[in-house]
């Protein structure tokens, strides 16, 4: 399964950028989804392009969203700033002993 906040499960309504097949690889498995803030869910799943996956998709049962999100490591990685006690010190020892997201932001 493919784990993913609510952020990039709405964003698959744009078929410019998510194309069926994209949606059919990506969905095949199961995707495990975390409620993330200003994303609705009931939005998301409701997407008329997941209705084919709606079985396949699972949403963590999550009364506090997080709003720690890939991109938002990133944004501050490429502004400069430190994202520290957003990720566990392994993680973050990780990123910068491999120039992670340095490069690519």
């Amino acid at each position: 399964l493919l784990a993913c906040g609510m952020d990039l499960l709405a964003g698959f309504r744009d078929s410019d950028l998510w194309t069926d097949d994209d949606l059919e690889r990506i969905l095949r498995d199961g995707l495990v989804v975390m409620p993330r803030e200003g994303t609705s869910t009931e939005e998301a799943l409701s997407l008329p392009r997941l209705a084919p996956y709606r079985d396949r998709v699972h949403v963590l049962p999550y009364d506090n969203p997080n709003a720690v999100s890939s991109t938002l490591v990133r944004d501050l990685l490429r502004d400069g700033r430190s994202p520290r006690y957003l990720l566990p010190d392994d993680v973050l020892e990780y990123i910068y002993a491999h120039g992670l997201y340095m490069d690519h932001c």
